[in-house]
């Protein structure tokens, strides 16, 4: 495996000394074959990292999505209790006068399971936004458009609450969707993940340029080879000792030390 036996780790720590000005990049900038590889060295580098820190911990814009669908979610079942209580109100109010209540009917077709919708996932009420709409009869409509109520944000209709609960529950859907599919784009990267690869590539095509590098002393390829090549002893060290004793380690995705690869 050679250099896919590093770890990630490993591996930005020796495209890092490469790349640092205080160790051996002067070195690297002086001879002119190698050189124009310092570029290419950075960008996987720097590759490396993002996969390294998506592994540990949880990207900007899935922390803003949290917020996002906490504050959505918080709207969302404000929106439900208000509407449910409301509709419980009105249907007391109607019983009370003696008087033809749809408000119960109403309840019954937006709350099958009373309150149930407002604990479950996010997705299951975005998913609900468009099904309660179909449960909803023709009389429950009518009476939804004609009931009025004064609230903060001026008159609105039950229609136009009904309608802005689902609207929140859209919003969550979709925002929900989106910290999924980032969450997705965020995992730990595999042992021959593409940021792995690209690394190794490079690495190899470095130290065979190296290998062509006219005026390189000895000691100065020491300086940068060095570390490089006593890493992948080590690592090689380790895979010989796992295969021995029964492991498979092309079917691990765990470097060097046994971190999880990012």
């Amino acid at each position: 495996m050679g250099l896919f036996d590093l770890s990630a780790a490993t591996m930005v720590t020796i495209s890092g000394a490469w790349l640092d000005p205080e160790k051996e990049r002067p070195l690297i900038e002086r001879h002119r074959r190698v050189a124009p590889l310092l570029d290419d060295i950075a960008k996987v580098h720097a590759d490396l990292l993002v996969f390294q820190n998506r592994g540990k911990g949880t990207s900007p814009e899935v922390l803003a999505l949290q917020t996002k669908t906490s504050e959505l979610d918080d709207a969302h079942d404000r929106l439900a209790k208000g509407l449910n209580l409301v509709l419980l109100g009105f249907s007391e109010l109607c019983r009370g006068y003696g008087v033809e209540d749809p408000y119960a009917q109403i309840r019954d077709e937006l709350f099958p399971k009373g309150l149930q919708i407002t604990v479950e996932s996010y997705l299951v009420q975005a998913g609900d936004a468009e099904l309660r709409e179909g449960r909803l009869s023709a009389t429950s409509k009518r009476a939804l458009e004609t009931t009025v109520i004064r609230t903060p944000h001026g008159d609105k209709s039950l229609r136009d609450l009904v309608n802005d609960w689902a609207k929140v529950a859209d919003e969550l859907g979709a925002a929900e969707a989106e910290k999924v599919r980032l969450r997705a784009g965020h995992t730990v990267e595999g042992s021959s993940g593409p940021a792995r690869r690209a690394w190794v590539k490079v690495v190899s095509l470095f130290v065979q340029t190296l290998e062509l590098e006219e005026g390189l002393s000895e000691s100065e390829r020491r300086a940068i080879l060095q570390p490089l090549q006593d890493a992948e002893a080590k690592a090689a060290k380790k895979r010989a000792a796992r295969k021995g004793q029964g492991f498979d380690p092309d079917a691990e995705e765990e470097g060097e030390g046994g971190e999880m690869e990012g």
